[in-house]
């Protein structure tokens, strides 16, 4: 049934290919042209404000958003926060580990 619905939805939309079943899974897809190219092109798109987010992103980014790009993105602030972001851990790990 599903499937049904998601192959009658693109069957007169423009797209490149499809829809037609998936090899790997057996999965109705298609291939469409992006909007977007680049992560820079959608972040600087005020496309962006219309995706759901926390207020608070929303209001920073519509307050300051600088986007860098290639060697310009990377500085000591950056490598700091993805630290930080990726090595997440309970206070139980952090305590088992020492």
């Amino acid at each position: 049934m599903n499937a049904g619905k998601f192959r009658d939805k693109y069957l007169d939309r423009e797209v490149f290919s499809g829809p037609f079943i998936n090899g790997g899974d057996g999965r109705y897809a298609v291939e469409m042209q992006r909007k977007w190219l680049t992560v820079a092109d959608l972040l600087q798109s005020d496309d962006l404000f219309t995706a759901k987010m926390g207020k608070h992103v929303m209001k920073s980014m519509k307050k300051d958003r600088e986007i860098k790009t290639g060697t310009n993105c990377w500085d000591e602030a950056v490598r700091d926060f993805l630290g930080a972001f990726f090595w997440k851990t309970s206070s139980a790990v952090t305590r088992k580990r020492a």
